[in-house]
């Protein structure tokens, strides 16, 4: 009797043993429960998403590239003994800091080139060594201004932040002096590179209203447009015979009787 007690209650401890959950400690609680579940069926509205545009930001251009050389810049190529071979290098902003004196400089970053090859091997070299402090100097460069006055400035390039860029030093001061009161912040000019019928590097800012049909003071006072708006290009390197005597600025170097 007593040993079939004592069995029975070894039985039923037993019993009550395999019902519990060794891992009742591990149970999920409530609340992680909830969260999971929430995360699992999260909709998603596939149908708004697709109408969606992604936003695309391009660079500002306030006015059209122009390619063609406006007769502005013909005209001071002929003035530079009948220069030849133009080429758009930027649609050039002026920012703050290229109209400070304590700058004294114009940069123009690679990336915004539009068109490379504009130098010879012999200056892309004597850049190269200025960069890389083997040279003093950059490469010197005839600058016509928007107000036709001409300067000499210093071709060079910097690396500024990673990126390359070049530069017009040793003058450009003398640049905001002509135009100090033209240039202002934001105002968009194309610069151009021409030769001179020396083979002379050299580059323009043409004013902003440079477009077909615009002469300059000092020619015939008409325009050479004509109807097509086409101006035909000075040939190199042939000599322009007349008018050989009047600079950049319009003014004739002959002395007047």
């Amino acid at each position: 009797m007593y040993a079939c007690a004592r069995t029975t209650k070894i039985n039923h401890f037993r019993g009550t043993s395999t019902t519990q959950n060794p891992n009742r400690g591990l149970e999920p609680s409530p609340s992680s429960y909830v969260t999971r579940r929430s995360k699992e069926k999260r909709p998603i509205n596939v149908e708004k998403r697709s109408h969606k545009k992604r936003k695309i930001i391009c660079p500002l251009e306030e006015e059209p590239i122009q390619t063609t050389p406006p007769e502005w810049l013909l005209n001071v190529m002929r003035r530079e003994e009948n220069g030849y071979n133009p080429k758009l290098i930027s649609t050039r902003q002026l920012y703050k800091t290229d109209l400070k004196k304590t700058e004294a400089r114009l940069s123009v970053p690679f990336k915004q080139v539009k068109t490379p090859d504009f130098l010879t091997e012999d200056e892309t070299r004597i850049i190269h060594e200025n960069a890389m402090k083997i040279r003093d100097n950059g490469v010197p460069v005839n600058f016509v201004d928007p107000e036709l006055n001409k300067h000499v400035l210093e071709l060079r390039k910097w690396k500024m932040k990673g990126n390359w860029i070049y530069v017009f030093v040793k003058g450009w001061k003398n640049v905001l002096d002509a135009c100090k009161t033209l240039f202002k912040e934001d105002d968009v000019y194309p610069l151009w590179s021409f030769r001179s019928g020396t083979g002379k590097l050299c580059f323009a800012l043409t004013p902003k209203n440079s477009g077909r049909g615009n002469s300059l003071p000092g020619g015939d006072g008409a325009s050479t447009s004509g109807e097509s708006g086409q101006v035909p290009l000075p040939i190199p390197p042939a000599r322009y015979s007349s008018n050989s005597g009047q600079g950049c600025s319009g003014e004739s170097s002959s002395s007047s009787s």
